[in-house]
């Protein structure tokens, strides 16, 4: 280049006589370059007035990025619940040709997809339309008679896509400048507009002589539009998009005729598709969404463009670096004309995408789906006994010795499809954007791990445990009086189950199995709060679990410190011994997340605190492993009477708890198993309950541990149908008759068991409510 420049230089001085040096020369070329930048921005800026802002003529050759395709996610038998579709679409790039030579290809290539019953792509009539009528006029392609067309935004939103510098560039109708570079507020102003001045389709002066038909014309506009939108990239070499899945006998002919259709490339893109089964998965898998500014500033370095989609929530949110792949490059060509005719010379460089590796989650769609239709049999049980209003449930079974989470849901709960319909499907998009709205039913939310809850008395295991570390109590020496009605911490209390006579002198053992509050008062001010709290924090309860799943919720742990906190006034602020009796049942400041509670319940049977996990291992595409399951556990280091003494009591639940749904579903099940029940008081005046329920089994060497839980379900035992589906469904077992009918209606319904028919309905009362008031707002008064 510098070779170049001198030569130039010396040419110059020997004809104006002017001698310049080496120096000189480089700033007068700086400068020339920089006045040519200038003008090609200015041109771009005032585009939208009298010249075409597509006058090329010259074609050149480039890469468009090819998006890998999305990583798949297996369940842990293998079946697919979310791949990657491959498309085929069409591209335009730019070609050296122009206006008028652009405008007649295009209504070539317009004509050719109208063969295959395909529609140009174009974000035109996103603001400016045919109306209603031409519609059906342009449906006779003969048809010569002049359309009529309508605004598709109110004339403000108009009038500000018209000024936008970046395209039309128009001024405010009231501006002190030429009528053709105002804004114009009639569509058919617009329409002729874009016909005559900023696409140059006909010739104004031509006296009515038109080259197309009206319809030909509108198609060009509106491709000639996707050109203008994108005109700068364009212009460098970006192509795009025409229209999309592109038949492979359209491709042939593209491929045959391609100097016929000069610029016109077609590139694979893929999309995220979801199975039908994916919906008994929704809150572990999660969903994908389009990319957002600040996910874009922080990924781009990383190969993403402001076009992709990314992992919003779930497994696809948290595996994103392993399921997004790698991008290739598609290269294409040099179009350029050799006299009159079109040559086009290949492009080189093509890189291939790599796809994104296979993840592999620890459930099984059978266990899933029994999930899904067991909270959906408590709840509708729940609200037909009219034991409470069951507005949802959760539930969460955990492998002890791992870590894998077996099973995990909520409901009401969502479908991950819902959020990559196309725009077309109108009911899913709706579905979506009232599913990220509702703050009542909160179908998003996975009430596993993001929502906290009291244990009440499923925590009394674990005071029972506490006594045992410390030494209040032993094998041979945990008894405590239950007389009915004490004063226990300077407190009146009352035992629920036994309010006249009470249990008499009770082991722990016993304690467990009657669910004997006052029992656990007594022990936990011999145990005391400092103690309960720390032994809370070693079994995981108000720290994170560090699933790998986002949008954990820490959990609250009742200490002295958090009250002086979290209270307003000083006399509150101070603990009292009736703060550590209801501390020591599970209820004042405890809120721990179903995750958490099932973690804990699993260490205190088993001496090991494991790192719940919903991923079991990724895999790449020719299957070869890249993460193995990450299993991580600590040990304890708990005597072994701490832990044999809570199994025994939670084994003696459903001899305790006789004619109850916990005995019902436990005393003769083949497997032996350790519960406790929990009936939660929590809302305003505690006026709710919540069923809590926990289990493991084996008891004499767990296995598996579950949490669930109702909300507003009245006592805990109805949770315990949950667990016993679970169990059922994890060991093999013929399922209950009654979940059996379920699983059918379930088949023939899947949206019903989610709740989503329920929510639908909410949304339109609020919706005629809110109708009702406006409208109550704006009647006038009558005399």
């Amino acid at each position: 280049m510098r070779q170049v420049d001198d030569n130039l230089f010396n040419s110059a001085n020997r004809q104006t006589g002017f001698k310049l040096n080496r120096y000189a020369a480089v700033t007068v070329v700086v400068i020339i370059a920089l006045l040519a930048i200038l003008l090609k921005t200015t041109i771009l800026q005032f585009r939208g007035l009298d010249w075409d802002p597509v006058n090329l003529t010259q074609g050149q050759g480039g890469k468009m990025t090819v998006k890998a395709p999305r990583g798949d996610i297996v369940d842990r038998s293998g079946r697919v619940l979310a791949y990657s579709q491959s498309r085929d679409d069409l591209y335009l790039a730019y070609a050296g040709l122009d206006s008028q030579d652009l405008n007649r290809r295009i209504l070539d290539l317009v004509r050719l997809l109208a063969d295959y019953g395909l529609e140009p792509v174009s974000k035109l009539t996103d603001y400016l339309d045919l109306s209603s009528e031409s519609k059906q006029q342009i449906e006779d392609p003969d048809s010569e008679e002049n359309l009529s067309f309508v605004f598709k935004k109110d004339l403000d939103q108009i009038a500000k896509w018209q000024q936008n510098k970046n395209l039309f560039n128009l001024s405010p109708v009231t501006a002190s400048v030429p009528e053709r570079a105002k804004v114009k507020l009639n569509p058919q102003d617009f329409y002729n507009y874009l016909l005559y001045t900023a696409f140059a389709i006909e010739d104004p002066q031509a006296g009515g002589n038109l080259y197309y038909s009206p319809g030909e014309a509108w198609q060009i506009m509106k491709v000639r539009y996707q050109i203008f939108e994108n005109n700068w990239t364009f212009q460098q070499g970006e192509p795009v998009l025409l229209a999309e899945d592109i038949p492979a006998s359209l491709q042939a002919i593209l491929q045959e005729q391609k100097l016929s259709y000069p610029g016109v490339l077609v590139k694979r893109e893929f999309s995220r598709q979801y199975t039908d089964d994916s919906r008994y998965f929704s809150h572990i898998l999660g969903y994908v969404g389009k990319i957002s500014a600040p996910e874009y500033d922080q990924l781009k370095s990383q190969g993403y463009s402001i076009n992709d989609y990314t992992g919003k929530a779930g497994v696809e949110y948290t595996a994103e670096p392993y399921l997004q792949g790698k991008t290739g490059s598609l290269a294409y060509g040099t179009w350029f004309r050799d006299q009159d005719d079109f040559v086009y010379r290949e492009g080189e460089g093509t890189v291939d995408a790599q796809p994104g590796a296979r993840v592999s989650l620890c459930q099984d769609l059978k266990v899933q789906k029994t999930l899904y239709a067991s909270l959906y049999d408590t709840i509708m049980s729940v609200r037909e006994k009219k034991l409470g209003k069951g507005d949802s449930a959760a539930a969460v079974m955990l492998n002890v010795k791992t870590g894998q989470i077996l099973a995990m849901g909520s409901i009401p709960s969502f479908q991950p499809s819902d959020f990559i319909a196309p725009p077309e499907d109108k009911e899913a998009y709706e579905r979506a954007i009232r599913d990220l709205q509702d703050t009542e039913h909160k179908p998003i939310q996975n009430r596993c791990i993001s929502e906290i809850y009291a244990p009440a008395s499923t925590f009394k295991p674990i005071t029972g445990q506490t006594g045992i570390l410390t030494g209040v109590i032993d094998r041979n020496h945990n008894s405590y009086e239950c007389k009915g009605k004490e004063t226990i911490g300077y407190k009146n209390w009352v035992c629920y189950g036994e309010p006249i006579h009470g249990h008499g002198m009770i082991t722990l053992s016993e304690g467990l199995g009657y669910s004997c509050n006052l029992y656990f008062f007594k022990l936990g001010l011999d145990i005391g709060i400092d103690a309960l709290s720390a032994h809370c924090k070693e079994l995981g309860l108000g720290e994170y679990s560090n699933i790998d799943l986002p949008g954990e919720a820490k959990g609250i742990r009742p200490s002295p410190e958090l009250k002086a906190q979290t209270r307003m006034t000083p006399g509150d602020q101070e603990w009292y011994p009736a703060d550590t009796c209801q501390t020591a049942i599970g209820q004042f400041d405890h809120a721990y997340t179903m995750v958490q509670l099932v973690r804990a319940i699993a260490g205190a049977v088993s001496n090991e605190l494991v790192t719940p996990h919903v991923i079991k291992d990724i895999q790449d595409v020719q299957g070869q492993l890249i993460r193995p399951e990450q299993i991580s556990r600590r040990n304890l280091a708990m005597p072994q009477e701490a832990i044999d003494l809570v199994k025994e009591g939670m084994g003696e639940l459903k001899y305790y708890t006789t004619f109850n749904v916990t005995n019902h579903n436990f005393i003769d099940y083949p497997i032996n198993v350790g519960a406790k029940t929990g009936t939660a008081e929590v809302g305003f005046e505690l006026a709710d309950i919540n069923a809590v329920f926990v289990c493991f089994a084996p008891l004499e060497d767990p296995e598996v541990a579950i949490a669930c839980i109702v909300e507003n379900g009245g006592k805990g035992d109805v949770s315990s149908n949950i667990a016993r589906d679970l169990l059922d469904a994890y060991y093999g077992f013929e399922p209950r008759p009654e979940l059996l009918a379920r699983l059918k209606e379930m088949d023939a319904d899947p949206e019903e068991f989610f709740l989503m028919h329920e929510r639908e309905n909410w949304h339109k009362e609020q919706e005629a409510e809110a109708e009702a008031d406006h409208n109550s707002e704006n009647r006038e008064p009558q005399s």
